[in-house]
């Protein structure tokens, strides 16, 4: 494959490296990495319950070298012969993982920085500094967690709004919670109040079913409770095994954004409960089914930092499981405030 066929993912809202896709779908994301994040996943493999929490992992790709090509050149090789190349010299490889994205029309995103360690061992002094500065200076130091990006829909409008980084680096223990109101109503007084750390890209498609309507309350409040169930388990998960260090992984939430695709979604799994419903009381397996449109996704991501080797602690990192705690209290404000405040 030619490497300049693949085109630049565009809903990235964080991180530094840029990840690609392929030319003919979306069903792949190609994520530069280091070794020890193609380690970190090759070593989740023995923890079956973790999968979940994490995007799929297919494999690596990286680009030939002068000698790689050199070698299939070789007129003297047989077909059919196998090859060896040595990986060892180019360490530049590309992850080819689960796009998250998929199955979303227009989706809203949110990757929230988990916990105050924001360096590895392998750290220089200078960075050490640096990251212990940013986290003493923002709310990775006082709460655990930090929004590092963030993108809406305004159903409205229609119009995408991404946000500043600064406004992550901004928020405080006392705004935090609006900011993630500001996240999951785009359109309410929550997201009205963040315009200046708004960047906004008119939706121009001409889809005939869009509707200019917020998302309904019901909506809203099954996606915020899918979330705090799924990071509750995430943070369970994070206690049992405090062999696992995490260290500047992210937290990546996704809804719809979209009202009519919204709409369709709840439909299906509306159909979906009362067939399943069906083959459970008529004692028939249930069938693989294709893969239906998402209302939301939650999953944890970034492990450039991150290994299963911390075997000389009998606890985990306690300012990230502060930071998972915090969060589950704020998307349970988040929900009584929808319900006091109409949202």
């Amino acid at each position: 494959m030619d490497p300049s066929s693949l085109v630049y993912f565009d809903q990235q809202v964080a991180g530094h490296d840029r990840l690609l896709l392929m030319p003919t779908n979306d069903l792949m994301v190609i994520k530069p990495c280091k070794q020890r994040e193609l380690d970190f996943y090759q070593d989740a493999i023995h923890y079956p319950d973790f999968q979940d929490f994490i995007p799929e992992c297919y494999g690596t790709l990286r680009a030939a070298t002068e000698t790689d090509l050199a070698l299939l050149d070789n007129p003297e090789i047989e077909k059919n012969e196998t090859i060896k190349i040595d990986i060892g010299q180019n360490e530049d490889q590309n992850l080819c993982m689960e796009n998250l994205l998929h199955g979303f029309t227009r989706p809203c995103i949110l990757d929230l920085k988990m916990g105050s360690l924001l360096y590895d061992n392998d750290a220089i002094e200078e960075k050490r500094k640096r990251m212990t500065y940013q986290a003493e200076h923002t709310t990775s130091g006082s709460l655990g967690l930090r929004i590092s990006g963030m993108k809406v829909y305004d159903t409205i409008e229609r119009r995408y709004a991404t946000y500043e980084k600064i406004y992550g680096r901004s928020r405080t223990v006392d705004n935090t919670t609006d900011a993630i109101l500001a996240y999951l109503f785009p359109t309410s007084k929550y997201g009205k109040d963040t315009e200046d750390y708004r960047t906004y890209i008119d939706d121009n498609t001409t889809t005939p079913t869009i509707m200019k309507e917020r998302i309904p309350t019901k909506f809203s409040r099954w996606v915020i409770e899918c979330f705090i169930d799924v990071i509750e388990e995430i943070r369970e998960f994070i206690i049992q095994h405090p062999n696992l260090r995490l260290i500047g992984s992210s937290i990546l939430f996704v809804y719809e954004g979209d009202r009519a695709a919204a709409e369709k979604t709840w439909k299906c799994m509306l159909e979906e409960d009362k067939v399943n419903k069906k083959k459970e009381k008529e004692g028939e397996e249930e069938e693989e089914e294709e893969l239906t449109p998402k209302m939301c996704d939650v999953r944890l991501i970034d492990f450039a930092h991150s290994d299963w080797h911390a075997d000389d602690r009998k606890e985990q990192d306690p300012n990230l499981v502060k930071g998972y705690d915090n969060i589950i209290m704020i998307l349970n404000d988040c929900l009584d405030r929808q319900n006091r405040e109409k949202l």
